[in-house]
């Protein structure tokens, strides 16, 4: 399980190959185990497929949501490390920030912020401030409960990684207008003409309006819109910018055998050195 764990940190092509093979649900199975070493490793492993487009769509789904959050409030520090950290990674995506939302993810979070480990508290922070990015998961997300504990973990950690975190949340949880809920004072004859970016990475780009998550497009926006050249995203950086970028190029493009072909010819090559 260690070694599987330490494979899929290879990168995307290792992560490919465990999806291709049903080995997120063979995971799965096993974060269910009575062994905790077990369950905390089969936990691990998976959050290391993160920000692979099997492990994304499976924790879009709102039972398995479930289970994640579940972990996060576990006795075992380090399962709840892992856990939490995976739920941090993949909230950059808009559905894994509802479906954390929607779960009672705002009771879990406030579990972990109750932690005495600074580095759990300090994901669990970053979780938070990324779910905020999107409209529907700051409703279910902004409770009493939450607000209480982020404000109790910034008294217990004044200093370090996890307090300018902590000020991060604390700032989301207060702020009353978001860029997605300004009122809109452009007349409605001009509101076709709002800015677009273009998000590159790789040779590869796409267009999206400023503000509209749901505007993502390959072709280039016409009417006389104005576009902005987003700054290229670093490859193998393993960042939640990548993580941002892939998994709105695989919903516009879709997946193709030859791409899984070719990812597991490449896994194959590296296994035989």
């Amino acid at each position: 399980m260690l070694a599987l764990t330490n494979l899929l940190s290879l990168g995307a092509t290792a992560r490919r190959r465990v999806a291709v093979e049903k080995g997120i649900h063979a995971l799965e199975y096993l974060q269910f185990a009575d062994h905790p070493e077990v369950k905390r490793a089969a936990t691990e492993a998976l959050c290391n497929m993160v920000p692979d487009r099997a492990m994304m769509a499976h924790l879009r789904k709102g039972d398995k949501m479930k289970l994640w959050l579940a972990l996060c409030r576990e006795d075992d520090e380090k399962l709840v490390s892992a856990a939490i950290g995976c739920l941090a990674m993949a909230a950059s995506d808009v559905d894994v920030a509802r479906a954390i939302g929607a779960t009672k993810g705002a009771s879990a979070l406030s579990a972990v912020f109750g932690s005495s480990d600074a580095s759990l508290v300090h994901r669990a922070a970053y979780c938070l401030v990324v779910c905020f990015d999107d409209a529907k998961a700051r409703d279910q997300l902004r409770t009493p409960e939450l607000a209480a504990a982020v404000a109790a973990a910034a008294l217990k950690f004044p200093e370090g990684p996890a307090a300018q975190a902590l000020r991060d949340a604390a700032a989301a949880l207060a702020r009353e207008v978001w860029p997605d809920e300004e009122e809109d004072e452009e007349d409605e004859e001009t509101t076709e003409f709002h800015q677009w970016v273009r998000h590159t990475n790789g040779g590869r780009a796409f267009y999206r309006r400023r503000g509209d998550d749901g505007s993502c497009t390959l072709a280039a926006p016409g009417g006389g819109a104005s576009v902005v050249e987003k700054a290229e995203v670093k490859q193998h950086a393993l960042c939640e910018a990548e993580a941002w970028f892939e998994e709105r190029w695989v919903r516009l493009t879709g997946a193709t055998p030859a791409d899984d072909d070719a990812d597991m010819a490449e896994l194959d090559a590296i296994l035989e050195d």
